[in-house]
């Protein structure tokens, strides 16, 4: 009777350990899958807000009204644009003072994320990934 009492009890510590061994591995894997949902989020939102610039743009706004307008509007939801210095709104009109059928708009966003996860933001410069969006539309 003694035996399978210390059988048990030897079973339930074999538990633990193997638990205290897997459960970082399992964390980050969770945590790594969630932050890569972050960037690819990012991204997509870089894209769709650079295309609504665009579009902005093309109707013949000048480059502060499209700047303005990004940051006025909820055009880019996903991104934090109190402090304006964060998203960076590259706009390359190519046409003088919204005249010019047939020129080209080309809208160009960056926005720097941080990579919260320890392990996972030391593979990126200074722990943040930065989202690109580029778009690019011509007067008609």
């Amino acid at each position: 009777m003694q035996d399978v009492r210390s059988i048990i009890e030897r079973e339930r510590g074999q538990s633990i350990v193997e638990f205290a061994l897997v459960l970082p591995v399992v964390l980050l894997l969770i945590f790594g899958l969630l932050e890569f949902g972050r960037v690819i989020n990012a991204e997509i939102s870089a894209g769709h807000c650079a295309n609504e610039l665009a579009r902005y743009a093309v109707i013949g706004r000048t480059v502060q009204q499209v700047r303005d307008y990004a940051y006025d509007t909820p055009v880019c939801p996903t991104f934090n644009l109190e402090d304006e210095g964060t998203l960076n709104i590259a706009i390359d009109v190519q046409y003088p003072s919204g005249e010019g059928v047939g020129k080209a708009v080309v809208v160009e966003i960056t926005y720097p994320i941080e990579i919260v996860v320890p392990l996972i933001s030391g593979l990126f410069d200074e722990g943040t990934y930065t989202a690109h969006g580029r778009s690019t539309l011509q007067m008609e």
